[in-house]
């Protein structure tokens, strides 16, 4: 087997005012040197690129100052610029995908960064401190060249691009090449591969990076890892230009027949889960955590309409909202109704301590809490 397909599901952008799934496309994983790409052809790629420049395109989590979760991820994202790169008095930052200008804002008034330039297609508005600037489209080298940049920051954006190789080469070619630093964040496939996780099967992300395909593909390209750390399945990194080495494929850590075997075992499994929880008669079953996961396997194991079910999130952006593949609105973890759930079945296994906690305090008990995605901690 040279490719991993999970069939036609469902293309999703986030939450919607109504329910329904616009849009299929096939999900399939094909290995090109070690690197996990998303197989599709060249039509659809350009399609759901295009979107993000679009005034509706609706973001997969809220961006920093959005929602309260939103920020809460920005603060984290903040504190990891903190401790890894530190003062950045008198440099020229360029954040590539900055969906707002929080990080922005902050950088400039915390770490004294100098100038600041937001890229994102989606950024209309500008900022109300004269050392931000917005650069309202899509990043190019082109535009950059010759501004002497300190430091390029890319978060949650390096899997969206459909040229990643490409894309690293155009960062390394901007940065000072005496004291620039590169500062990315990636989703890190690592565990979501092991356990045959249905949250990681997103349209929208193009690569699929563990922390080895991750560390050959930089070295590849020319850049040296300063720092690297792996939290909450992200991998959070330092990079400093070097000199690009010969190329040399990644190998990759299992075959892709055995990742299939075990995304094929986890949608069992989650049949198997919701059908002996509503035939236990010890009342409705909730989800906690409106993410990919409980999307695509909602949608796969045709419960769209199940009564049965109820949905809720930390995150106030979705409230009221719908996953395209449920036909009942979100509600908030607050909500009385998350009280009166006979079992609660946790649907980001990468939250999976902190929403167990939250339930138990919410007085569930151990046996009454599940996790989507089998997996053991």
């Amino acid at each position: 087997m040279n490719q991993i397909e999970l069939g036609n599901l469902c293309v999703w952008g986030g939450v919607q005012d109504v329910p329904g799934v616009r849009r299929r496309l096939p999900f399939s994983l094909q290995s090109l040197n070690g690197l996990l790409r998303l197989h599709i052809n060249s039509e659809d790629k350009k399609s759901i690129v295009g979107h993000y420049a679009d005034e509706d395109y609706s973001f997969i989590t809220s961006p920093p100052g959005a929602s309260d979760w939103g920020s809460h991820l920005g603060d984290a994202q903040f504190e990891y610029i903190r401790r890894f790169v530190g003062e950045l008095r008198g440099k020229t930052v360029l954040e590539i995908g900055s969906g707002s200008l929080y990080m922005a804002e902050r950088i400039v008034k915390e770490l004294g960064a100098k100038r600041f330039i937001a890229c994102d297609p989606v950024l209309k508005k500008k900022s109300a401190s004269p050392s931000v600037e917005v650069f309202p489209d899509y990043f190019s080298s082109q535009a950059f060249k010759g501004q002497n940049i300190d430091l390029v920051m890319s978060m949650n954006n390096l899997e969206h691009v459909p040229d990643p190789l490409q894309y690293l080469s155009d960062i390394r070619e901007i940065l000072n090449p005496s004291r620039g630093l590169f500062f990315v964040m990636v989703p890190d496939c690592t565990q979501g591969l092991r356990r045959g996780d249905w949250g990681i099967c997103l349209h929208e992300h193009l690569s699929y990076f563990t922390q080895d395909s991750f560390c050959s593909t930089m070295a590849n390209i020319g850049f040296d890892i300063k720092e690297i750390i792996s939290e909450e399945d992200e991998i959070i990194a330092v990079c400093a230009p070097s000199e690009p080495k010969a190329w040399v494929p990644v190998s990759p850590e299992e075959s892709l027949s055995k990742i299939q075997k075990r995304f094929e075992a986890s949608y069992l499994y989650a049949k198997d889960l919701f059908s002996k929880l509503e035939s236990n008669g010890k009342g409705p079953v909730g989800i906690h955590g409106c993410s990919v996961a409980a999307n695509q396997l909602l949608s796969e194991l045709k419960l769209e309409n199940s009564s049965h079910i109820y949905l809720f999130d930390r995150d106030e952006a979705k409230h009221g909202k719908f996953l395209p593949s449920f036909h009942r609105a979100i509600l908030s973890t607050s909500s009385p109704e998350y009280k009166k759930m006979g079992a609660m079945v946790v649907g980001v296994s990468t939250y999976f301590d902190n929403i167990r906690n939250y339930a138990l305090r919410q007085g569930f008990s151990d046996n009454q809490i599940f996790s989507l995605i089998p997996f053991s901690k």
